[in-house]
């Protein structure tokens, strides 16, 4: 429960998507996503986990996430 809202446990999804399959497990979600959903975001997602989603690839996810924001927005020089 202390890493459910965390960067690399949460994903972008249409509103019908997530209301489908918000608070299920994963065994629920990811058949969901593989089928409805068409994000690079996620098909990243849908390749790390096959089998599971567990604290593990939450934290190895959240850390991608937060190197490929610091590329694309890096710390202004100064700061």
């Amino acid at each position: 429960e202390r890493i459910v809202h965390t960067l690399g446990n949460l994903t972008l999804l249409t509103g019908k998507l997530n209301s489908k399959v918000s608070n299920g497990s994963w065994t629920t979600k990811r058949p969901a996503l593989e089928k409805h959903d068409v994000l690079f975001l996620n098909r990243t997602l849908l390749k790390e986990a096959p089998d599971e989603w567990d604290d593990r690839r939450i934290n190895r996810r959240t850390v991608t996430m937060v190197e490929t924001v610091l590329k694309i927005w890096p710390t202004p020089p100064g700061h």
